[in-house]
């Protein structure tokens, strides 16, 4: 697992911690039983359109997950900086799967295929712009810690699977407040379950977390906020790691209110 973890790291590098002025926090947390690497993806770009990310799964493990992860990687790098709006990104990286697909010549149809998160911060960070590929939907945090799940207006097929039926692909968008976080993250999370089967429901759990973590100190930065969903999603498990979990934390900081202290009449 410790080897996996390391390779993991050299394919999938942290993102920057900050891109304008968004703040940004990513972890990979392997499977405890797997010592192949795994399918999660997670990726922060800043472009001529606004700062774009993806974070992603892609089916199996080993090399071949690892072959279309880098395919992954690399289509949205070029394709970020190019792609004038996500439809045309989306289909960038559609058209990457479908060729590395055909070359690798033999394969099941439905094997290297991604769900995945399209995300695009529109100029202001006023805006939150989704395409959602068959993936668990991102939770939007608000300033006070109340969280929202972002379910798809419409379902839609993993990129590599739009060739096996017709399809729209539209575009989702939320506000972005002062003070609101994006939580991105894989089925590893979504699907971890406890001792009963229970799933969990970081929706629910999370602003219970915030608010304590808000009483005894100041409001969690993206980083501690990750922090705390995975050793929940631990508690939640009984400490077992059951899949790779790849999560992504994309964060509008409010502006600062400086306290003045006012001194008693005499």
């Amino acid at each position: 697992r410790q080897v996996a973890a390391v390779a993991q790291a050299a394919v999938l590098p942290r993102p920057p911690s900050r891109l304008g002025d968004l703040r940004i926090a990513a972890r990979y947390i392997p499977a405890e039983d797997e010592a192949m690497i795994g399918g999660d993806l997670y990726v922060v770009q800043e472009t001529p359109h606004g700062v774009r990310a993806m974070v992603g799964d892609v089916r199996g493990k080993g090399l071949g997950a690892v072959s279309a992860v880098c395919v992954d990687l690399g289509a949205f790098r070029y394709a970020a900086d190019e792609a004038e709006d996500l439809p045309r990104l989306v289909t960038a990286l559609e058209g990457a799967l479908l060729r590395e697909g055909g070359r690798r010549g033999g394969q099941e149809q439905d094997e290297g295929f991604t769900t995945a998160l399209i995300v695009e911060f529109a100029a202001g960070l006023d805006a939150v712009r989704i395409v959602n590929r068959g993936h668990p939907p991102p939770v939007l945090l608000d300033a006070r810690g109340t969280a929202t799940v972002l379910e798809p207006s419409q379902e839609s097929p993993p990129l590599g699977m739009a060739a096996l039926g017709t399809w729209s692909f539209p575009v989702d968008t939320y506000p972005f407040p002062p003070g609101s976080t994006l939580l991105c993250y894989t089925d590893g999370v979504t699907e971890a379950r406890d001792e009963t089967g229970v799933f969990y429901d970081a929706a629910v759990r999370l602003p219970h977390l915030l608010r304590h973590r808000s009483l005894v100190g100041d409001p969690p930065t993206p980083g501690q906020i990750l922090q705390l969903l995975i050793e929940d999603v631990g508690r939640h498990t009984g400490g077992r790691v059951q899949d790779d979990q790849a999560l992504l934390a994309l964060h509008r900081p409010a502006p600062k209110v400086e306290r003045v202290s006012r001194r008693p009449r005499v």
